[in-house]
């Protein structure tokens, strides 16, 4: 997450810990716009396999 001004940006910080750690407070922040790397974008589960043969399925802990 980016703003253009820091002090801001540690406000926002502070409201999204303070939601938090008060499940019962609500947070409402207006969003102007939204970007992201579609390259970066994931779906679903990330796994990392090295070595090994006939590899099948998942262990999630």
């Amino acid at each position: 997450m980016t703003l253009p001004d820091r002090e801001e940006l540690r406000g926002l910080v502070d409201s999204i810990v303070e939601a938090i750690e008060n499940p019962k407070k609500e947070l409402h922040v207006p969003v102007e716009s939204i970007n992201f790397n579609l390259k970066e974008y994931h779906y679903g589960d990330k796994v990392n396999m090295y070595g090994g043969l006939s590899n099948t399925g998942v262990l999630k802990k």
